[in-house]
């Protein structure tokens, strides 16, 4: 299945400290801050496109997960078509 076809596929939200912004968009970054720790990811699958980056992945009940990484100090998450980088 493409992803496109995927309703909300490309619809991304960000959050910290309760302000939300939502976008659209195939391709992007963030600059993580330094006193982030972890993402947490809740897309049941996005562990599959997380690229050469140590990540915990936690079962939930209902067959849901969640993807945990560990966030340098000023790094950056990179979203890409299929795939998710820190660098």
């Amino acid at each position: 299945m493409n992803n496109t076809d995927t309703p909300y596929a490309y619809q991304n939200y960000e959050g910290y400290d309760w302000n939300i912004k939502g976008y659209i968009n195939k391709k992007f970054d963030l600059r993580i801050p330094s006193n982030v720790e972890k993402i947490v990811f809740m897309d049941d699958e996005v562990y599959k496109w997380i690229e050469e980056y140590p990540y915990e992945k936690i079962n939930l009940p209902g067959s849901s997960t969640l993807t945990v990484i560990n966030a340098p100090a000023n790094s950056k998450l990179i979203y890409n078509y299929h795939s998710i980088r820190i660098k």
